[in-house]
This record gives C-alpha cells, sequence and structure tokens, in this order.
C-alpha cells in the first residue's frame, strides 16, 4: 500500500522581548555578502541550548525557521524574492521560548534564481556530501544533455532506494530538528521523502541544473506531509516525486517522472 511516504514537522517558536535596549551576544555572525545569489549564512558557537535562524521577509507573514547545525552547512535560501529580509540568531530558553542572539536587516535587489537553486545549503548539502555527489557525476558523464542527466539520476534513485519505514515512525514520536545528510542516506540507499529529495537536489545542483526541494501536500499521499522536487530543464520548471514513484516503480506499475502541478500544494520550499 502507498500510504505514510513521509514525516516531517513545522516549528513554531516564540520570541521573547526585551523591552531595555537590545545587546545582541557576539558569538554569531551573519553574513549577507552573498544576496545577489539568494543565499545568507550564520557561523558560531552554540553552547548546549538550541539555536535557530529565523528569516523573514518584509510583507510576508511566512516565516522561515532553521535549526543551527553541527553537522551540515548553515547556509540558507532568500527564496521569497527581493526586498527586505531580517536574519535572526535565537537560543532556546525554555520550551518554544527563545531569545534573540544576533539579528541584521538586509535590503536584497537582485537575486539570480540560478545561483540561488544551485546553492549548497543546509537542506541541500552537497558540498559536504563528496562520496555521493562523485558517485552521481560518473554516472551521468555520458550524458547528451540535462535532460538525460535528470534522468539518469532520477531513475537511479527510484531503482535502488527504499522508503525508511522506522525512521519515519522513530520521527514522527521524536523531535522536529532532522535534517538530511546526503552522504548517510545514499550509503544506506534508504530514507523518508525529505531524504529522497535532499539527495536529488543535491545530486542536480552540483552539475549546475537549478532544483528546489518542496514541502506539502500530495493528492497521491493524502493527509500527510510530504517533499518532492521541481527542476528546471529547457527554460521550464516541473515537478518530481522520487519518493512516490519509487513505490510505484516496485508495485510493476508504469512511471511517469514529470508530474502535473495541481497534484501539490506546496507550503515551504528551498
Amino acid at each position: 500500500m502507498l500510504k505514510r511516504f513521509c514525516f516531517m514537522f513545522l516549528l513554531t517558536i516564540f520570541i521573547m522581548t526585551n523591552k531595555s535596549s537590545e545587546v545582541f551576544a557576539a558569538d554569531f555572525k551573519i553574513d549577507v555578502s552573498q544576496t545577489a545569489n539568494g543565499i545568507v549564512s550564520v557561523t558560531g558557537t552554540p553552547g548546549a541550548k538550541t539555536v535557530r535562524v529565523q528569516i523573514q521577509k518584509e510583507g510576508e507573514k511566512l516565516k522561515y525557521t532553521y535549526l543551527y547545525s553541527k553537522t551540515n552547512q548553515n547556509i540558507y535560501p532568500l527564496q521569497l524574492g527581493t526586498g527586505k529580509y531580517t536574519i535572526t540568531v535565537l537560543e532556546n530558553v525554555t520550551g518554544n521560548e527563545y531569545k534573540k542572539l544576533s539579528s541584521q536587516t538586509v535590503n536584497v535587489t537582485s537575486i539570480s534564481e540560478k545561483a540561488l537553486y544551485t546553492s549548497s545549503i543546509q537542506l541541500v548539502d552537497y558540498k559536504n556530501s563528496k562520496t555521493t555527489i562523485n558517485e552521481m557525476k560518473n554516472l551521468i558523464a555520458s550524458a547528451k544533455d540535462e535532460n538525460e542527466k535528470v534522468m539518469i539520476v532520477y531513475d537511479y534513485i527510484i531503482s535502488n532506494f527504499d522508503y525508511d519505514y522506522d525512521k519515519a515512525s522513530k520521527l514522527s514520536q521524536g523531535s522536529s530538528d532532522y535534517l538530511p545528510v546526503i552522504d548517510s542516506i545514499y550509503s544506506a540507499k534508504k530514507g523518508i521523502c525529505y531524504d529522497y529529495a535532499s539527495v536529488l537536489a543535491g545530486a542536480l545542483r552540483s552539475t549546475g541544473i537549478p532544483t528546489k526541494l518542496q514541502m506539502g501536500y500530495s493528492s497521491d499521499i493524502p493527509n500527510q506531509l510530504h517533499a518532492w522536487n521541481e527542476i528546471y530543464v529547457g527554460g521550464t520548471w516541473f515537478k518530481i516525486d522520487a519518493t512516490y514513484d519509487t513505490q510505484v516503480k516496485k508495485a510493476n506499475l508504469e512511471v511517469n517522472i514529470k508530474k502535473p502541478d495541481n497534484k501539490f500544494t506546496i507550503v515551504r520550499y528551498y
């Protein structure tokens, strides 16, 4: 049965306000020098408490909140387009309450969409995934064009990966801070939908093919949060769902790589 393909959390946090003049810790630095490429980065040394990075664009209700990771790159996308962004570093106080450690506002006047969606970011960290990326590059070395590269990577994943039901079950009962580590997923040849989408995005981005990781809902998997990809080839964006197609192929049913947009409801994208 094709069910329970993905488990993901959407995090809500509360920021404590400081009514006196704000004084931020100097331990974390926010780098906005690459905003034209659609990314910002944060560096610092967290203590025992959880640190998160929150990014909000002026005029947008949606905030993107990330874990400050000790394993993946702390590089984050500015996927909401040009405008004024505020990047805030937060430290957990108790429960869902956080205090500000650092904050910076930047006015972004231009973004290269290709640079944005070929960047190695926290959720698609291919720069720290040399084993996977090298093997994928060898696989596509003989490809004649970008369409063939996409097909080779996609076919390899849906033919060799399995859905990790144990991981899905454990994550559903635990922390919301899971991040895909591409080399670990590739080595295990299994993962949840978030993992599939991260591996595929990393493989394609590393070759210069713009690829989005999208999260939300699919009509093929009702009432379950899900993750898939959107790829730019030949002047057109199209969606693919490697997790779902892995199961379709295992059931010996016909697989169609390109999915219609109306099958998906996007909640967040990277």
